[in-house]
Parts: C-alpha cells; sequence; structure tokens
C-alpha cells in the first residue's frame, strides 16, 4: 500500500557557521520539523480512517559556496588581519541523518445512524487502532539563500533549500485496539500493545523556507 500526499508544518532549529575558505563556508546544523495532522483518506460518514502527525529531527553538515567577497586580507595593526564579508547569494550542498517519528492511527467507522453494531440504545461506531513508529536514515540537500552584514557581530538573512529523506522503518508496530461509541475518542481497550508485523517506508521531499 502507497500514498502520497503534501504536509504543511513548521521548522526550528540553531547551528555554527564559519569560513572555511575565501568564499567557502561550511556548518552543521539541528533542525526539527513538525508536520500538520493528515487525515489521509476517509472523510465520509462510513469508510475506513487512516491519519497520521509525525516529527522529523536531523543533524546535517552544509558546504557553500558565496559569491560575495568572503574572506579578505587588509593592511591593519590588529592581531587578525582577515576580514570576513558574508554579504551576498549562496549555494550549498548538505548531508546528514534524520530521525521520524509518526503518532497515526486507523478505524473502520460507520456515523450513520446504527453504527457498525447497534446494542441496545447504543450505538459502536468505530474500531481502530492507535500506531506509534519511527525511524531514521540519510538526508541529502540542496540550498540557496542570500546574507545581510548589519555589522560586524550579526548577521540576517534568507534561504530556501529542497530535501530528499531516506527515512525508513522495518519492524513491529504496536498499537491498542478499541471500541468508541463517539468518534475519535479511542480510550477503551480491548486488547492493548497488538504486535502488528509490518514494515512502513517514508519516502519524504520536503521543501522549506527559513530564517536566519
Amino acid at each position: 500500500l502507497s500514498y502520497d500526499y503534501d504536509r504543511e508544518g513548521w521548522t526550528f532549529g540553531a547551528g555554527i557557521e564559519t569560513m572555511v575558505a575565501k568564499n567557502v563556508s561550511a556548518k552543521i546544523e539541528y533542525r526539527s520539523t513538525n508536520w500538520s495532522s493528515e487525515r489521509i483518506f476517509g472523510d465520509s460518514l462510513q469508510g475506513i480512517r487512516l491519519w497520521d502527525d509525525s516529527n522529523v529531527q536531523s543533524v546535517r553538515g552544509v558546504l557553500s559556496w558565496r559569491l560575495g567577497e568572503g574572506v579578505t586580507q587588509v593592511a591593519s595593526a590588529s592581531a587578525d588581519p582577515y576580514q570576513v564579508d558574508w554579504n551576498g547569494f549562496h549555494v550549498g550542498v548538505a548531508g546528514g541523518i534524520g530521525v521520524a517519528r509518526h503518532n497515526s492511527g486507523v478505524e473502520i467507522y460507520d456515523y450513520n445512524p446504527g453504527g457498525l453494531i447497534q446494542i441496545g440504545p447504543f450505538d459502536l461506531l468505530s474500531i481502530g487502532a492507535g500506531l506509534d513508529f519511527g525511524g531514521t536514515g540519510s538526508i541529502a540537500s540542496l540550498e540557496a539563500g542570500y546574507d545581510f552584514q548589519l555589522n560586524d557581530k550579526f548577521v540576517v538573512g534568507i534561504m530556501g533549500d529542497y530535501t530528499h529523506s531516506g527515512i525508513e522503518t522495518t519492524g513491529r508496530i504496536f498499537g491498542d485496539v478499541c471500541y468508541e461509541f463517539f468518534p475519535d475518542s479511542c480510550t477503551t481497550p480491548v486488547v492493548d500493545d497488538t504486535p502488528v508485523n509490518g514494515r512502513v517506508k517514508l519516502d519524504q521531499r520536503a521543501a522549506q523556507n527559513v530564517a536566519t
């Protein structure tokens, strides 16, 4: 079973960058991306619904080529005869590792009168399982942006990148099978920690705009 869908979310992170050659900088950074919850299919009153709420954390190293002045040597009596100019456009390549964590669920439901099963005056509306799984894998990125140096202490900029992720999970998935009398209230377990042998592959391609 495979399914393609688009997600929105937000990213925060931190890192450190330094010049390693006249027009080349290197940095290492950590990012945490939280995606919006997605109801992948099942919007009618009857059917099978699958939803997913995920988080991806990554650590990557980046090499960037800078089109500005970069590092220049100046005539100065100070201890450091070099001056770094961060102004201008830059393009870079990145590689690293990522970890994905998914809080997901699947359910068979019927919210029509009578539900899946009617027991006396009560309707059994759905039977579902909550899934919690994750995995690791390599990531690769292309990025580009522009920096503006405010003074010798502060630089602001904007950049965008395209990230391809090979994060993959193989193994057992554990869930709680439960019933519910109200939609999205899977709180009464029938079987706890039910092992399900399966393989889940996350093939993620992310485009991000990042302010630095």
